[in-house]
């Protein structure tokens, strides 16, 4: 009889923190319209000028992101998924879980955005931007002091583990890039319409002198009634190739 007492007492240790995780996950409040959290890397010894993971909360949805700028390139390259009503709840709750929304800020990290061109970095930044309805918190500290704060370190490895679980990073073609060999392309169109470069780079028109490398590129616009052109453009260096793409 005691063994048996024993072993339903292991038993219920053992489920105890799945049902402590239900327990919490039931009486979590909901987030507000318009949350959101997302951390921006500012990489030393890296090619990418920063690299950013986000996830927003807008009506009732789940937008997650990914992004990255590098110089080589005119703005970021950015990769994008939306979750809908079940999955967006599902998707905040587990980031909710994991303290992402209810970050403390550390003594030695500053107030603010951070500003690459303004402030010099030896290292590594990390740029914590969260909004939980009203309350908005943004500050930003250097690797060895987010490393040393085990707390706000889970958080940031929570929201990139999230993110990257549904979105993937946005490809790029060169990490390196010979400046001299750099043009310019412009693509306008008569309709909305989604500009997709050598079916890597993908953005709305009017598209204003993205960098591309010169050389050959194949250029497809998707415009908004469905209707697709597809063609060849030449990219000459330091020149601005105008294309104006009309759908009937």
């Amino acid at each position: 009889m005691a063994l048996k007492y024993i072993r339903t007492f292991l038993t219920a240790l053992s489920i105890l923190p799945t049902i402590c995780s239900r327990l919490q996950a039931q009486s979590a409040e909901p987030l507000p319209d318009g949350s959101f959290a997302r951390v921006t890397v500012y990489p030393q010894g890296s090619p990418f000028r920063k690299v950013t993971y986000e996830a927003t909360l807008r009506a009732g949805s789940a937008i997650i992101t990914v992004s990255r700028d590098l110089p080589c390139y005119h703005g970021e390259r950015q990769a994008l998924e939306i979750l809908e009503q079940g999955k967006a709840m599902a998707f905040f709750e587990n980031l909710s879980r994991q303290g992402v929304f209810d970050i403390q800020k550390p003594l030695q990290a500053s107030d603010g955005a951070f500003d690459p061109e303004q402030m010099a970095h030896e290292q590594t930044v990390y740029e914590f931007w969260v909004a939980k309805g009203k309350e908005m918190k943004r500050f930003h500290l250097g690797e060895q002091t987010l490393f040393n704060d085990h707390a706000l370190l889970g958080q940031y490895m929570g929201l990139m583990r999230a993110v990257l679980g549904h979105v993937s990073p946005p490809k790029v073609r060169a990490l390196f890039c010979d400046f001299k060999k750099i043009g310019y392309l412009s693509v306008t169109s008569n309709e909305d319409a989604i500009v997709l470069i050598d079916g890597w780079d993908r953005m709305e028109t009017p598209v204003d002198a993205v960098e591309l490398e010169e050389g050959e590129h194949v250029v497809k616009v998707i415009g908004k009634s469905g209707q697709v052109r597809e063609f060849t453009v030449r990219i000459g260096q330091g020149l601005t190739s105008r294309y104006h793409v009309v759908f009937e």
